[in-house]
């Protein structure tokens, strides 16, 4: 999201007023705020999540306030606040249902991911949960915008206060995607790794941005931990591998 000015929280006082514009009269002033109101309660009304939000003006500062079911709903209140024009400040005063347990958001975030269709063998996303806040990091292939289906999987589950987007994309190059066909193939043909590859959720996680290839994840002994890596290795235009596998 592209936000001009987000303010999380804030309430602008009653007694605050801000005076007509010069060459303006104090009617043409009212008429403007209730217009610049209208037209923002105008693009609310358009969700349905957002149509019970109340909003008032003040200047070209816009409040919005009330009751959503989910942060995703409270970010994209705040993101047509914004694109209407005249608007260039939002306050929120946005009530979130309150959190469940960090244990009950976790597991929802785990099911998330796990059950995104376009979550690969090549990506890899770990997170943590405090307070209702989910910071995800990791690391995703390029071919489309996974932060961005993440992103809205996530905030709309119920009890999300706050994201963090750490994830990094991982570089376009065509030598990469190159790379990680030579990989499957290569895992495919040894006896330890033909099924794990095909898995739709491997144990394993790898990773492949300019040329590093790096091993995420579990092995399931230590054989297939040294034999991934000498798989790996000898690939020509590997210029490095970084195994960070587990073995229980």
């Amino acid at each position: 999201m592209n936000l001009r000015t987000l303010v999380a929280a804030g309430i602008v006082a009653a007694s605050l007023a801000t005076p007509p514009a010069a060459g303006h009269t104090a009617g043409e002033a009212i008429q403007t705020t209730a217009q610049l109101e209208r037209e923002v309660a105008e693009a609310l009304d358009d969700e349905r999540d957002l149509r019970r939000l109340e909003v008032s003006i003040l200047g070209s500062e816009a409040t919005v306030s009330g009751h959503v079911p989910h942060l995703f709903a409270k970010n994209l209140a705040i993101e047509l606040a914004l694109a209407v024009d005249g608007v260039d400040t939002v306050f929120s005063d946005i009530e979130l249902p309150e959190p469940e347990s960090d244990e009950d958001i976790s597991e929802q975030v785990v099911r998330v991911v796990s059950r995104y269709s376009h979550y690969t063998i090549w990506d890899n996303i770990d997170g943590r949960v405090n307070q209702g806040v989910v910071t995800l990091f990791g690391s995703v292939t390029p071919d489309r915008d996974k932060k961005g289906d993440l992103y809205e999987d996530i905030t709309k589950i119920e009890g999300v206060q706050e994201y963090i987007d750490n994830i990094e994309v991982q570089s376009p190059s065509s030598e990469d995607q190159r790379l990680r066909g030579i990989i499957r193939g290569s895992l495919a043909r040894s006896d330890n790794f033909e099924r794990l590859v095909g898995m739709r959720n491997p144990p394993f996680r790898i990773v492949v941005d300019r040329g590093v290839v790096t091993l995420v994840g579990y092995a399931q002994s230590q054989i297939d931990y040294r034999e991934m890596e000498r798989i790996v290795v000898q690939i020509q235009g590997v210029l490095r591998v970084n195994n960070q596998l587990v073995v229980p």
